[in-house]
C-alpha cells in the first residue's frame, strides 16, 4: 500500500524498539508476554519473545484492501530499518489484521472454576502520514476499562513518524484458557506496522451459584457449559438431556442433567382404606442434598397440601411408606424436592 509519492521513498526506521513500561501486574505470577518484531514474511510468525507459563501464542497475518504485505528490513529501498525487524502494509481494515491467541490460564476446566478477569496492555507501533494508527480488538468479547494513548516511538529520518499506539483493558467472563487479540488496520488510511508487544494478566473469578441457587461447579461436573453469548443463568433454562426436565429441575430433585432415564417422577402409589400408604419414585443425589419431602391433601379442588414425612435421598428409586393407616374418601400425594417443583 505504501510507494514511492513524489520521489519519497518507503518508510525508514533506524532505532531499535523501545518496550513501552510494564504493566504494575507484569511481575506477577501468571502474568504474561509476547513481542513480535516480524523479522520474516510469515503468515503465521512465531513470537520473538515471550514469558508465557502457559504456552506459546498462535499468530496469523491477513491482508486488507490495497495491502502490500511485509516490508524486507534488509531492502533499503522498502524499508530500511533496523536489520532483523520488519513490518506489515496490512493494507485496510477490518481483513487486513494481525490476529494473536495467547494462552492465558489452564484452568478453565478446573472443577470450582467461573471464569477468568483479564487484563490487558497492548503496544503496537505504526506508521503515521500515508496511513493511519492500528485498531484493537478481542474476538468474542467486549473491552472494558479501555484507554488508548499514542506517543513517538521513534522518528522516520525522511518524513512522518513511527508512533506507539498504546492500549490497556479489561475483559470480564472470560471461560477459557485462551483469547484472541486483534489488531486490526485503519478501515479507510489502512495501517503499516512494525512491532506488537502482548501484556496479559488472568486472575480466577470462582464459581458461584445461578440465580435459582444451582453452583456453577454442578454443571461442569456433567461438562455443561453456556453456549456462545449465554452466561449460567441460561444454562439452568437448558434440557440437556431432552426429558423435558430444565437443568435447575434436575439439580432440584438429584438426578442427572445428562441421562434422560434419570427423571424425577412418582413410579409406583398404594393407598387404600384401612393401610399405610406407600410412595416409589425416581430421584437422585447428584444435586441438592435436602431430604425429599412427601406432602399428602384430601382434596385438589382445594387443596390443603401438608407434609406427612421426608426421606433422605438416594440414587434411582427413592421409596416412603407412611405410618397412618388411610381413611377418608380419597387422598393426594406428592414429592417435593427443595429447590425445585413438586411432581
Amino acid at each position: 500500500m505504501l510507494m514511492l509519492v513524489a520521489g519519497l521513498l518507503q518508510p525508514a526506521r533506524v532505532q531499535a524498539y523501545d518496550p513501552v513500561s510494564p504493566p504494575d501486574w507484569a511481575s506477577q505470577p501468571g502474568a504474561v508476554r509476547h513481542l513480535y518484531l516480524f523479522p520474516s514474511g510469515s503468515l503465521t510468525p512465531a513470537a520473538d519473545e515471550s514469558s508465557n507459563a502457559f504456552g506459546s501464542a498462535e499468530t496469523s497475518i491477513a491482508l486488507g484492501e490495497q495491502g502490500t504485505g511485509w516490508q524486507d528490513p534488509d531492502d533499503p529501498l522498502v524499508s530500511p530499518g533496523e536489520p532483523g525487524s520488519g513490518a506489515w502494509d496490512l493494507g485496510k481494515g477490518p481483513d487486513g489484521s494481525v490476529r494473536i491467541t495467547v494462552p492465558i490460564g489452564n484452568a478453565a476446566s478446573d472443577t470450582g472454576f467461573g471464569s477468568y478477569s483479564v487484563e490487558l496492555k497492548i503496544n503496537a507501533v505504526g506508521y503515521v502520514l500515508f496511513s493511519a494508527l492500528p485498531l484493537f480488538s478481542v474476538d468474542g468479547y467486549m473491552l472494558t476499562n479501555l484507554t488508548q494513548s499514542d506517543s513517538l516511538a521513534y522518528p522516520d529520518p525522511w518524513i512522518g513518524n513511527w508512533k506507539n499506539r498504546t492500549w490497556t483493558a479489561s475483559l470480564a467472563g472470560v471461560k477459557e484458557d485462551r483469547i484472541t487479540l486483534i489488531v486490526s488496520a485503519h478501515p479507510t488510511s489502512g495501517s503499516l506496522v512494525d512491532t506488537i508487544e502482548v501484556y496479559a494478566f488472568a486472575t480466577i473469578v470462582p464459581a458461584e451459584k445461578t440465580a435459582a441457587g444451582t453452583p456453577v461447579p454442578w454443571f461442569q461436573s456433567f461438562s455443561i457449559v453456556p453456549a456462545n453469548g449465554d452466561d449460567w443463568d441460561d444454562a439452568d433454562q437448558y434440557d440437556s438431556d431432552g426429558d423435558g426436565m430444565l437443568n435447575w429441575k434436575e439439580y432440584a430433585a438429584g438426578t442427572n442433567p445428562t441421562n434422560r432415564e434419570s427423571l424425577f417422577k412418582i413410579v409406583k402409589i398404594q393407598a387404600a382404606n384401612g393401610a399405610a400408604p406407600h410412595l416409589e419414585w425416581i430421584g437422585g443425589t447428584h444435586g441438592s442434598s435436602a431430604p425429599y419431602i412427601i406432602e399428602s391433601t384430601p382434596s385438589l379442588s382445594d387443596p390443603d397440601w401438608q407434609p406427612v414425612g421426608q426421606r433422605l435421598r438416594v440414587d434411582g428409586t427413592n421409596d416412603w411408606t407412611g405410618t397412618e393407616a388411610l381413611t377418608g374418601p380419597s387422598r393426594y400425594f406428592r414429592v417435593i424436592a427443595p429447590h425445585g417443583q413438586p411432581e
